[in-house]
């Protein structure tokens, strides 16, 4: 069992237009291998946006399901995530990562999720608690 949390801030060029996204949640693996997991999570979804002063926010939920594996100091990953707002608002995230460890508990690396809203490039951080 593992907790997560991510923000992701979006400023559109051009425009007085502006997003975030909040999320925080509980996430399970089981192993399929010994360098291969099945990896899920529930999350707590909070969306914003800003346009010309105007603040709007809504709430909602997020499911993911997907695989990671290790080889040396490098962990990949692919994962499939469905967010719902309700009022008809939801869809799906398709996501990849890749992790360098620096040390046994510390990595970086890319990450990459595309939504029919855009595609979305960042850098996240991770360190690991207790054994791996």
């Amino acid at each position: 069992m593992f907790g997560f949390a991510s923000v992701n801030s979006v400023d559109y060029d051009n425009t007085n237009l502006s997003s975030s996204l909040f999320n925080a949640g509980l996430g399970f693996n089981w192993a399929l291998g010994p360098d291969v997991d099945l990896v899920s999570g529930v999350s707590w979804e909070r969306i914003r946006v800003k346009a010309s002063g105007v603040t709007a926010s809504d709430d909602g939920i997020g499911l993911n399901v997907g695989l990671r594996g290790r080889i040396d100091q490098l962990e990949l990953s692919g994962n499939v995530k469905y967010s719902d707002f309700g009022h008809g608002s939801n869809g799906f995230t398709l996501g990849a990562s890749g992790r360098y460890y620096f040390t046994s508990a510390f990595a970086a690396g890319p990450d990459i999720s595309h939504t029919d809203d855009g595609t979305n490039w960042g850098i996240s951080f991770r360190y690991d608690f207790g054994k791996r």
